[in-house]
């Protein structure tokens, strides 16, 4: 105690003097309007200032709060949007299943819809890649349709994906007919122009008119009779005369291919094990 009034004592002079100065501020700001207005900007340009910096620390550490938030609400968009896709789909595939009974000739045959996820039209050898399997009913050699006709055959399935050799691949053959005459070809793309292909093995004493419409022919379980394929732009005989060299222009078109329809034939393994046993 004895220190710290020897303390004061001793700094007598310089607290008075400290003393008189706050006063003197004191006076001074009260009664005079500039000085007054200065130290009030000064004062809340400093608190401002504090009160910013405080803000940005405590934002700061809310950051990890509101991006958990925005990540929700980012998934609940993502997953309104494919609710609404799916519903979309859902809505032209019912329009489809429609367009296909119509031309489907009896109920041996149940359709099962896919979505193309991949498809290639720039190759020799093309395919498509569907979004349903073995688990959906899918199996190898089922044939795949367009609302606007055929569009290839399965060739591998795993569960949940299925892969289709495209029309538009010189493997493969479909049994065609003409519509009128009902005489039977074979429909294989040639590698060229991506609409059209040609049907193989009509005699040349057989007469044929362009504009006749080109159906399958049903000689298999992978396509039933009447469906749709293409029409005949163009004829003549080949090089040999023996038969005619038929340029059929498909209905369907490759580029734009976003839906299809897997066609289960109901009777496909009996039908199979009848074909193997004659063979």
């Amino acid at each position: 105690m004895q220190k710290l009034i020897a303390f004061i004592v001793k700094n007598l002079y310089v607290f008075i003097f400290l003393f008189l100065e706050i006063l003197s501020l004191i006076l001074v700001s009260k009664y005079n309007e500039y000085p007054s207005s200065v130290m009030l900007s000064s004062a809340n340009a400093i608190s401002g200032s504090f009160y910013e910096k405080v803000s940005n620390v405590t934002n700061y550490f809310g950051l990890q709060h509101q991006n958990d938030l925005l990540s929700q609400e980012n998934a609940d968009l993502r997953r309104e949007i494919l609710m609404y896709q799916s519903l979309l789909d859902k809505k032209e595939l019912s329009v489809k299943d429609t367009l296909l009974d119509s031309i489907l000739p009896d109920k041996d045959y149940t359709l099962i819809p896919a979505k193309v996820i991949d498809n290639n039209t720039n190759k020799l050898r093309n395919f498509m890649t569907l979004n349903k399997g073995s688990k959906d009913g899918i199996a190898v050699d089922m044939g795949v349709l367009t609302t606007d006709g055929v569009a290839g055959i399965v060739c591998a399935v795993s569960d949940h994906f299925s892969v289709v050799i495209s029309l538009l691949n010189p493997q493969i053959k479909v049994s065609c007919l003409l519509q009128k005459s009902e005489y039977v070809g074979s429909l294989v793309w040639d590698g060229d122009d991506i609409t059209t292909a040609k049907l193989e093995d009509i005699s040349a004493h057989l007469e044929v008119a362009d504009g006749d419409t080109v159906v399958t022919s049903g000689f298999s379980s992978i396509f039933p009779r009447n469906i749709p394929v293409g029409v005949i732009e163009h004829h003549e005989k080949d090089k040999t005369n023996s038969y005619h060299d038929i340029d059929v222009r498909l209905f369907t078109n490759f580029k734009t291919i976003s839906h299809v329809k897997v066609l289960d034939f109901k009777h496909r393994d009996e039908y199979k094990t009848m074909q193997d046993t004659i063979q």
